[in-house]
């Protein structure tokens, strides 16, 4: 298994996670403090997982080779938070 290959589907799965987890956080029955934060982690994840085959097409194309600078992620983060 080559452990280079895995750097894009994670980083793509840590930006949808991104998304659904601030999503999630502004539901009112999901931001309330009774439902703890592990749950929330782990299902934001979870779901990510589920729309990574969906949304792969229109996520950037970062890999070892094309790394993102902060710059980028925070563009990316700014432009998907916008939209």
């Amino acid at each position: 298994m080559d452990i280079n290959g895995l750097y894009t589907p994670i980083l793509q799965i840590f930006l949808i996670a991104l998304r659904v987890g601030a999503l999630w956080m502004t539901f009112p029955m999901l931001s309330q403090n009774n439902i703890p934060s592990t749950v929330k982690i782990s299902a934001a994840i979870a779901l990510s997982v589920g729309l990574h085959p969906l949304v792969e097409p229109a996520l950037p194309a970062w890999s070892l080779a094309l790394l993102p600078t902060l710059s980028e992620i925070i563009y990316f983060v700014a432009r998907s938070s916008l939209s």
